[in-house]
């Protein structure tokens, strides 16, 4: 996954509404205030650890084999790499 915000690259012709949103400086200044607000807490990548080995830890005795484990890796490594492009984009 590219490290870029989603709305980076939409444009008035095929999102009229999202880009119209994102180009009002008070509505991205609270959208920003937002996600750092949901990254310091529901989201954090201690939170988002916590959850994938709770819920994991319930699934496991279900599943099968080395694809679960690489299942869990791979939702945690993805987390991880959304919470970076969110500081990314908080630090612009």
């Amino acid at each position: 996954m590219s490290n870029s915000i989603w709305y980076e690259n939409v444009t008035a012709a095929n999102w009229p509404l999202i880009r119209y949103l994102m180009d009002d400086v008070v509505y991205k200044a609270q959208y920003a205030a937002d996600m750092k607000e949901i990254i310091a807490g529901p989201v954090s990548a201690t939170a988002v650890q916590t959850k994938v080995d709770k819920y994991g830890a319930l699934a496991a005795p279900y599943s099968t084999g080395s694809t679960f484990t690489t299942a869990l890796t791979g939702l945690r490594d993805f987390m991880t790499s959304r919470i970076d492009t969110i500081n990314v984009y908080l630090s612009k």
